[in-house]
């Protein structure tokens, strides 16, 4: 299963609005988006709370922008 960033976007119910956030999204065979992560996507950090992989984690993550933002009614079940 193959995976990448995109942005995604929510609606929430308690504040009446929506927002938009960059989850780590994956994909069936087909390409289809198929799941999720249940958070928005961080950048790691060494335990002296240095970033490592800043370069290739923002990089990654700008690519987002290149695609249509999701939202949940884009998966499959």
């Amino acid at each position: 299963m193959s995976w990448n960033y995109r942005m995604m976007r929510f609606y929430e119910p308690k504040l009446k609005e929506y927002y938009t956030a960059i989850h780590e999204v994956y994909y069936t065979k087909e390409g289809k988006p198929h799941l999720y992560s249940a958070t928005a996507a961080t950048i790691s950090t060494d335990e002296n709370g240095v970033a490592y992989g800043l370069r290739r984690d923002l990089a990654n993550i700008g690519k987002a922008l290149e695609f249509p933002v999701l939202t949940p009614d884009d998966f499959t079940n």
